[in-house]
């Protein structure tokens, strides 16, 4: 959506660009036979000067696109572990069982929940609990497929549905 002005702002460039070639005819052109006519000065500005404005809007709404569709990406994924987080486990995971009704096939839910894992932050600290996390991720993501949907529940609960 953000494009749109871009490209109509380019299209203008390509317009006024191509205004220019009738002026030619009309205008003596700076380094022809005849002595140049002081109205290109103003005529070559403008075209530089709206080429640069066109190709920054360009290149901002680039920007802008980039960094929100990077934040859309870190709304959804659990940042310690890298997988999906409730949000996204929730709306993958209502989508995924949709098509799967649809389609007639069964699904399977697991619910893993690390027991004992309050001990290993107290005991090692947090940082420990986050190398506990980490591996489980790491493992669990070794052997699930391609199509198996994964993401973090909740503290230490994780959850996986598998089509």
């Amino acid at each position: 959506m953000s494009r749109w002005p871009a490209v109509a702002l380019l299209s203008v460039h390509d317009a006024v660009f191509l205004a220019s070639i009738p002026l030619a005819g009309v205008l003596q052109f700076p380094g022809g036979v005849q002595a140049p006519s002081p109205h290109w000065l103003p005529v070559g500005t403008f075209e530089m000067l709206f080429h640069t404005v066109c190709m920054s809007v360009l290149l901002v709404n680039m920007a802008k696109e980039r960094a929100e569709r990077f934040q859309r990406k870190a709304s959804l994924l659990d940042p310690l572990t890298g997988v999906a987080n409730r949000r996204a486990f929730f709306d993958h995971g209502e989508a995924l069982l949709r098509q799967m009704r649809r389609d007639k096939r069964k699904v399977a839910l697991l619910l893993f929940d690390l027991d004992r894992f309050k001990i290993i932050n107290d005991t090692h600290g947090h940082l420990a609990g986050d190398q506990v996390l980490l591996a489980f991720c790491a493992l669990t993501q070794s052997i699930l497929r391609p199509n198996d949907l994964f993401g973090r529940y909740g503290g230490e609960e994780f959850a996986c549905l598998l089509p």
